[in-house]
């Protein structure tokens, strides 16, 4: 089969690329100038103009991933050169478009969503391009978002139309190998430095997602282009509904570390809401046939690998002053 890819340079595109080629011919669209083995490879920077479509269509695809698909116009537009091309569509589109993303973020006053998500849960209306330093805490927008980002008007685009059968998936927190947002690094770092204790704020510790490992993404995305769909279909993207202080403990297990992790409501409060779980429910992606091939502890342990590596900023001198200074408000966890 012959696979075009759209973002095929970064965290979950990278590997994406090493699964695909291994079955089938794999044209990559990307805008660095990484050199790509056994793949062909079209450099451009798809905000910028369409004239990468013409080395798609030289390219002939069965199949088109499009992993930053970043607004509507350009949703019609892949629809419009996949009709002509006769190729089926995948697209990793965000569980970020649920409302209970918008109260997470304290974008939403009403009341906590119920989880876990099913796909038919309420959708926010958030355009996260303007106010993006709001809307996403702690992190930049990527390069290849467009002003008028939206993740559900790409979706609606898709779902509406019959002409080109499209599979999108709505990942949660993904982690591994490579992350450019580090998301368990603080944890990995002080698990390799060997700190005794870990401070978590409570509400962080009980929050729940459905951490997803990059590895087992690829291989669902490899999975949808190996299997034909009769109709659009949209698949939530996750693991079992766990708290972060079960990722945290596990990750402790996974590489034996012994300390203790401190509980406190007083502990770094954040601009997120953690009262609102954001944790997927993925029965429709199990009823498909997607099982996920990586365990939790071994991604886990590839991470750790990976992450103690990384530079990171640490905290370690207020966290012991806090331990210090409010030892009747934290509450004790030993990693056995």
């Amino acid at each position: 089969m012959r696979v075009a890819v759209i973002g095929g340079s970064g965290f979950i595109g990278m590997p994406l690329i090493e699964s695909l080629k291994r079955n089938h011919a794999v044209a990559v669209v990307h805008r660095t100038h990484k050199q790509l083995e056994g793949v062909t490879q079209i450099i451009t920077d798809i905000n910028k103009g369409s004239g990468f479509w013409i080395g798609i269509q030289q390219f002939k695809p069965d199949v088109i991933v499009h992993q930053i698909l970043s607004d509507a116009n350009q949703a019609k537009e892949l629809i419009s050169h996949c009709k002509d091309l006769k190729c089926r569509v995948i697209v990793l589109s965000s569980a970020d478009v649920y409302t209970a993303f918008a109260k997470f973020i304290y974008k939403d006053e009403g009341a906590i969503e119920p989880t876990p998500l099913k796909e038919n849960a309420p959708c926010h209306a958030l355009n996260f391009a303007q106010g993006a330093k709001d809307l996403l805490p702690a992190k930049n927008l990527p390069e290849w978002v467009t002003h008028d980002y939206n993740k559900k008007d790409v979706e609606d685009v898709l779902m509406s139309q019959n002409s080109v059968q499209c599979t999108i998936f709505r990942p949660s927190f993904i982690y591994g190998c490579n992350d450019d947002n580090n998301r368990l690094g603080y944890f990995i770092k002080s698990m390799s430095d060997q700190r005794p204790t870990i401070i978590l704020n409570k509400g962080l510790a009980n929050w729940k997602s459905s951490f997803i490992y990059v590895d087992n993404v690829v291989q669902a995305i490899t999975w949808s282009v190996e299997k034909e769909f009769s109709s659009n279909v949209l698949f939530n993207l996750g693991s079992e509904s766990r708290s972060m202080l079960t990722i945290i403990e596990s990750l402790a297990k996974a590489v034996c570390w012994k300390g203790q992790i401190g509980l406190s409501h007083d502990y770094e409060t954040s601009r997120c809401n953690y009262s609102q779980d954001f944790d997927l429910d993925i029965t429709e992606l199990r009823t498909a046939g997607f099982n996920e091939k990586i365990s939790l502890e071994d991604g886990l342990k590839e991470t750790y690998e990976w992450g103690k590596t990384t530079s990171i900023i640490n905290f370690y001198a207020h966290e012991d002053k806090f331990i210090r200074d409010n030892p009747d408000s934290i509450e004790w966890q030993n990693i056995a």
